[in-house]
């Protein structure tokens, strides 16, 4: 018998490959498809198969997948390529259009960038903060533009800005000056107390906006010597108030006591004149603070019903003749006074 045998012409099995380029989505994801990669490969009835078809955020860079070609009666082929898997979707990075910030005792206050960020986002992570600026003076409280730049681990960056208000909550530092008191002069009604006396220090972290004294709850208008009011023998109190460019208090006070000097009158000698029918005495007013004789003041000495003054000499001492009947016995009281 004869037999007739029909030959079919197959289409030769071969696997071609190319080199392909993948970006990852928003989510950090991106898939790979075996049309990516075929370059023309053939074949009956083929399929194809990848080592790798999924990539994620860890895969970034060139990536070695091998395409496997099969054919219809099982015969398989293969080729590499290379996939280079790329991130370039920048961060999402959203800035508090306002932030404050606390100013420190130097003046100068921190900006810490994970503070200023309202909201970030990126799928792969996000490698750096970095801020524009770190600190900021509170010469300038409000209107301090700061941008906010954010990286992720393959370079892209995205940026925000904030505006930065410097917040001063720390009171001023202010010393004054330590009570004292202080003797009116002979003859004196009030004392003129030196500026130097009655000042006060301070200090502020961002600045002194005004200095005021009152002296007895009454504001001093300047700090001059001049300008302090005569004081009267008494208890009298100084209150300075400083307050800083941010309306922050603080007080400190200086009492100040006068008192009228210590003096006394001694009588040193008495002398009776029998022809003029007066008797002479002599007295010496002391300061009892210096236990030194006061010139140049005048004393009156009163005796019955006549007055007479005198004026001390360098050493202090007065000289006076009082009428006197010497005729006239009987005991007598002579007053000396100083007021």
């Amino acid at each position: 018998n004869n037999s007739l045998i029909q030959l079919e012409k197959l289409t030769p099995l071969t696997a071609k490959c190319k080199n392909h380029t993948l970006y990852l989505d928003a989510s950090g994801e991106v898939n790979l498809l075996p049309e990516d990669l075929d370059n023309g490969s053939t074949g009956d009835g083929i399929e194809f198969a990848l080592t790798k078809s999924y990539f994620s955020c860890n895969d970034t860079g060139e990536q070695n997948v091998t395409l496997t070609v099969t054919g219809e009666n099982g015969n398989f082929t293969s080729c590499n390529a290379v996939v280079t898997v790329f991130d370039t979707i920048p961060p999402r990075v959203e800035c508090h259009k306002n932030f404050e910030v606390y100013a420190g005792d130097y003046g100068v206050a921190v900006i810490d960038a994970m503070e200023i960020i309202a909201d970030t986002f990126d799928a792969c992570g996000i490698d750096t903060f970095e801020l524009d600026r770190d600190s900021i003076t509170c010469e300038i409280p409000e209107e301090n533009l700061v941008t906010l730049t954010v990286s992720d681990a393959n370079g892209n960056i995205s940026s925000c800005t904030a505006n930065v208000i410097v917040v001063d909550t720390i009171a001023p530092e202010i010393s004054c000056m330590p009570d004292f008191s202080r003797y009116l002069n002979p003859y004196e009604q009030g004392y003129f107390v030196n500026s130097a006396d009655w000042a006060a220090d301070a200090r502020d972290n961002c600045g002194i906006s005004t200095m005021v004294p009152f002296l007895n709850g009454e504001e001093i208008q300047g700090i001059m010597a001049d300008n302090i009011p005569e004081l009267k023998a008494g208890v009298h109190t100084i209150d300075w108030y400083v307050t800083d460019g941010s309306e922050n208090i603080s007080t400190c006070n200086i009492v100040i006591t006068i008192e009228k000097r210590p003096t006394s009158i001694r009588m040193l000698d008495k002398k009776v004149n029998n022809e003029e029918e007066v008797i002479q005495i002599q007295a010496v007013l002391v300061d009892e603070l210096l236990v030194l004789g006061i010139d140049g003041k005048l004393l009156k000495i009163t005796f019955e019903n006549d007055t007479v003054t005198a004026v001390t000499d360098a050493n202090g001492i007065l000289t006076a003749d009082i009428a006197f009947p010497l005729n006239q016995s009987g005991s007598y009281t002579l007053n000396v006074y100083f007021e």
